[in-house]
């Protein structure tokens, strides 16, 4: 059975394809959001930022426990934290989480941060070589490697 997660103005739903019919699971959901980011490490999916329906950018994380069906917001454990933002890309690589580029408040970024989901810390990457600031990126990953695929840069 293939299934969907769809959020938006409703809490983390899941839809199977075989039905179609989406079945509303989780407790304390985040807030409504659009263009968000999100990626799975272990038996969690993490998601981060998006902007609410007043466009207003986020830059919460929360953690969605597939087994229990529960959300727990993650709290900073500092003040060096991503900016909050929109269309941004996130990738996961093994019990990190990498999160690139999107829009903030003010205007694209091609940052690169990562969060590691053991200890609950962001670390901001080095940006020397980084595309030009984007939104909308796709953002894959090998073992080794972080890929920033398009995005729009506001000129191309």
């Amino acid at each position: 059975m293939i299934s969907t997660l769809i959020s938006g103005k409703n809490p983390l739903m899941v839809c199977a394809y075989s039905s179609n019919e989406p079945n509303q699971i989780g407790s304390n959901p985040p807030t409504p959001r659009v263009a968000h980011a999100a990626s799975v490490v272990g038996d969690f999916l993490y998601l981060f930022g998006g902007r609410t329906t007043d466009k207003v950018e986020l830059q919460d994380l929360w953690k969605y426990n597939f087994a229990t069906r529960e959300w727990m917001e993650i709290p900073a454990t500092s003040q060096n934290i991503p900016v909050g933002r929109s269309y941004h890309g996130m990738v996961s690589v093994g019990k990190k989480i990498f999160v690139s580029g999107g829009c903030g408040a003010d205007g694209r970024r091609n940052d690169l941060w990562s969060f590691d989901t053991e200890t609950s810390e962001w670390t901001e990457l080095s940006s020397e070589n980084a595309p030009s600031p984007r939104g909308g990126p796709g953002v894959t990953a090998t073992d080794s490697e972080i890929y920033v695929v398009y995005g729009f840069n506001g000129t191309e």
